[in-house]
């Protein structure tokens, strides 16, 4: 399995990360802020 990271959680990180993800790659989204990472993680939304 090939794993693959995205740096930025905007609406282009999120988007290639999903699309990756759905491809079946293993894939970690970064972001610069760890309070919005989190509430993404919780809520499942950008």
């Amino acid at each position: 399995m090939v794993a693959v990271g995205v740096i930025g959680s905007g609406a282009w990180g999120t988007t290639l990360a999903y699309l990756l993800a759905k491809k079946g790659f293993e894939t970690t989204l970064w972001d610069h802020h760890p309070e919005r990472a989190i509430n993404m993680q919780r809520k499942r939304e950008n």
